[in-house]
Order: C-alpha cells, then structure tokens, then sequence
C-alpha cells in the first residue's frame, strides 16, 4: 500500500502500471506546421485549455483507399448529435441495417452449439420507425419554437470541426503513447482504442465525454479497419448519466426490494387498462434482465433445442446497441436458459410490445405512459416513502443482484458497461442485493474478456490518479512548512 505521508512520483508511478513514455512510431495527422501529437500531448488536453486545439489543427489521414468497405464519415452534425443553431435536434439519416458486427454473427453461425447472433436485417423496420420518430418530434419542436419545419439543422462551423479533429488525435496519440507504444497508426484497433476511452469514461463529466466522443469518431474514421461501424457503435453504447443534483433525481430510487415489486404488481392487477398490463410484464422482464428503457425494441430472443440444456432447450437475449441515426449498432449476449418458461415468455412479450410500439413510431409515448403509471402508483402503495421508483429502478436492482452473484466483469458484461459506485459505502449494513435470486443470466465470455481489460485500465487510472493528487497534496503541505528541508 502506499504511504500517504511519502506518496510516489508520479514519473515513477507510471513506469510501475506501464504507462511508458515511448514515443509512437507514426505520424498522426502531422502537417505542414511540423507539429505531431507526441508533442501535442504534452502540452495538455482540451479538458485543460480548449484554445491548445488552434496549434494542433493538422490534415487528418484519409483511410486507405482499398478499404472500401469502411463507413463512410456520415454528417457530423447529426451523428454526434450537436444541437443545431436554433436548438433543434440534429437531422436524421435513412437507416442501413447492414454492418460490421454482421461479419462476426455470419462467422459464428456456422459453430454448432453456439449463438448465431442477431439478424440486423430484420430491425430495419423497427430501426425505421425509431428514426421516423424523432423526426416527428424534431418537426414538433420546431413548430413549437416557430422554426422552418423543413430547413436543414446547421452543422458544426469549421472551428468546432477542426476542435474535434486535433482532440481525436490527441486522444488517439494518447492511447498509442500509453497503451501500444511503437504500434503504427494503421495497425490500431479502433475497438482497443474505443475500449481504452470507456475506461476513462467515468473520470470525465458529461460535457468533457461528448467532447472526447466527437473527437474519437473523427479519429476512427481515419484508421483503415473493418471494425468502424462496430467501434463507434461501442462508443454510443455507454449509457447517458443522469445528473445526481436534480432535485426530481434525488427522489429517484436506486434499488426495488423484493416486497415493494410484489407490492406494486398487486396493485396494478387492480386495473383494468393495457398500460397497466404493459407494466407489469416491464416490471419482471426489467428486473431480470437488466436492460435500459430505450434498448428493448432492438432486443432480440434466439431459441434453440437441446437435449444437453435443463429444460431441454438454450435461449440467449441478444441486446443491440449503437446509433440507430448513423447506422452504428453491435450487440452484447445474455444466456438466460436457465430462466423459468413464464420468465422467457415474459420477456419475449417485452420485446414484442416495444417493437410494436417503436415500429408504430409511439415507442417514446408508450415508454412515457408506463413510467407515470410506474410513479403513480409508488405514491400510492409507498406515500409515505421519500423515494420513487422508475423504470431505471429495474436495471439498477439488477445491477446489485449480479453483483451478489458474480465478480466486477461478469457484472459489466451483463449491463454492457463498467458498473463502478466510487461513491459506495464499504460499511453498510443494509444488504442491496436480493437474498433469493431466482432468475440469474449467463453473461458472453467475450464480452467478459472485453470488461477485464477494460477494467484493469480502469484501475491503473485510478491509482494514478490517486497517487497524483496524494503528491500534490505533500508538495503543498510541504511548501506551506517553513522548517521542511
């Protein structure tokens, strides 16, 4: 452990995680200023000054020209979802299914035994409907405000464009320096690189993320790779944090005790309407799978018999992610064969529901409708409580539930994400897990492998980190002490 009173250099200190200083063997967008991103890296961040990016602003590299069946670099505007001059949400694009994560699902079908993944073909008219829905809502928001309905968003000006591009290859520099010293630009995988930024990702706040995004997608649109598609989509699957400062936040349950969600199912059962119907197979299929709200019409069930299987057949959950705008979208895989028949068949109605809705272009008000009903009667059955829940309720339950169950990347694959709590209480007694766990999934031991990476450079951060504020902490305290030598 480190000594508080003698912390270590942070110099020193990275050479013990590894982060090395070797200087990549490539030339990242240098041009005719002579400047390269070794150099710019060392002058700071964005985060640090913003105004660093008019030094830096060099030609990005275009892929090379055989790799034709790379993403093209869609409208920036609209992919990485800049608000519009007048505030109007960014304009949509038509939907192509097809992407590079299908390469990966047509290699595994043929291995007996294993899951075929999902057909992103047959999305296309539930991707379009989701499209046409916030292309409604642009249109409404607009003839709320009295803006031209038709008039086409405006784009980011060439300032902000050349902002993103020196902050995407400072990030892409920084990933080379400390992760792949010596690899060629050519040779990154811009999936390693996207899971090197979600790493990082819970040190940021929201504003310094969608920065870092911005300038990640201009990046990894110049490495020459056939992942792309399947790296940004990695990029957009991370979920938006919530602020935790809003007073409507604050009320917000974290967690759904096991007497509370049966407490709640009783009362929908006394209504007589489709909403409450809809709830409640919300409530079992959320808190045994996990999902966010907005990922169930994507979401996918694959059913296959098996003698060798407990109840004679396997079942995976496959939940796709991504941008449906730009047309970037991977998947995770959850096993849940070893849930009861009433849990799949719950499940499967959840999926069928949300794809009705979104295929109708009414996902959104569907969605709205379910979570007031789920408010409304919190205060009802819990009035005297001071918490409520919502529908976030369900995967944050779920999250602590696989957390009893299984160790930090078993956990993160199943919720696609790092699931780090700094801010946990180590010595709580009040137990967050459920005691009886009835319905528990399998999580992909690749995206297990995925989340061990992923979380060891999360804890080499956060050491560093760490041992850098420690420091910085006894230089002050000794420069504040006259008799220090």
């Amino acid at each position: 452990m480190t000594d508080e009173k003698d912390p270590r250099h942070p110099v020193k200190l990275r050479k013990e995680l590894g982060f090395r200083k070797t200087k990549a063997l490539t030339a990242i967008g240098a041009g005719s200023s002579g400047s390269t991103p070794a150099d710019a890296s060392k002058k700071g961040t964005l985060d640090d000054d913003p105004s660093l990016a008019k030094a830096t602003i060099d030609t990005v590299p275009a892929p090379r020209v055989e790799q034709s069946f790379h993403t093209s670099t869609p409208n920036l505007e609209a992919a990485l979802e800049v608000p519009s001059a007048d505030g109007a949400p960014s304009a949509v694009r038509a939907v192509d299914p097809q992407d590079d994560s299908q390469l990966w699902s047509a290699a595994i079908r043929a291995t007996p035994g294993e899951p075929r993944g999902p057909d992103y073909t047959s999305l296309d008219p539930i991707m379009s409907g989701l499209v046409r829905q916030t292309e409604r809502y642009r249109r409404q928001w607009r003839n709320k405000y009295d803006k031209d309905p038709e008039a086409p968003s405006v784009v980011a000006n060439q300032k902000t464009q050349e902002l993103y591009e020196a902050c995407g290859r400072r990030l892409l520099a920084r990933y080379i320096r400390f992760e792949a010293p010596g690899m060629a630009f050519e040779d990154v995988d811009p999936r390693d690189f996207v899971n090197w930024m979600l790493a990082w990702k819970p040190f940021w706040d929201e504003n310094t993320w969608r920065l870092h995004r911005a300038g990640a997608i201009v990046a990894i649109h110049t490495i020459p790779s056939p992942f792309v598609s399947e790296a940004l989509a990695w990029l957009y699957s991370a979920p938006h944090i919530r602020s935790q400062t809003s007073p409507r936040e604050l009320l917000h349950a974290k967690r759904m005790e096991p007497r509370h969600l049966e407490k709640l199912k009783f009362a929908l059962g006394d209504l007589n309407s489709k909403v409450a119907r809809s709830l409640e197979i919300w409530l079992d299929a959320g808190i045994h799978t996990g999902l966010q709200p907005a990922e169930w019409p994507l979401a996918t069930l694959e059913t296959r018999l098996d003698d060798s299987a407990p109840d004679g057949r396997r079942v995976w959950l496959y939940v796709v992610m991504g941008h449906v705008q730009g047309n970037w979208l991977t998947h995770r895989t959850l096993e849940i064969s070893k849930f009861s028949d009433s849990a799949v068949e719950t499940v499967r109605q959840m999926i069928g529901n949300a794809r009705e809705w979104a295929s109708e272009e009414k996902f959104a008000a569907r969605q709205g409708e379910v979570a007031r009903l789920l408010r409304d009667t919190s205060k009802m059955c819990f009035n005297r409580m001071e918490l409520q829940y919502d529908l976030h309720s369900l995967r944050q339950q779920f999250i602590e539930n696989m957390r009893s169950l299984y160790g930090d990347a078993e956990v993160a694959a199943l919720a696609g994400h790092l699931c780090v709590n700094r801010d946990r209480k180590h010595y709580s007694k009040r137990r967050t897990a459920w005691e009886k766990i009835d319905q528990v999934p399998l999580p992909s031991q690749q995206w297990v492998a995925r989340m061990e990476n992923r979380l060891d450079v999360y804890l080499k951060i956060q050491e560093l980190m760490e041992d850098k504020a420690n420091y910085r902490l006894a230089m002050i305290e000794k420069a504040d002490d006259p008799l220090a030598e």
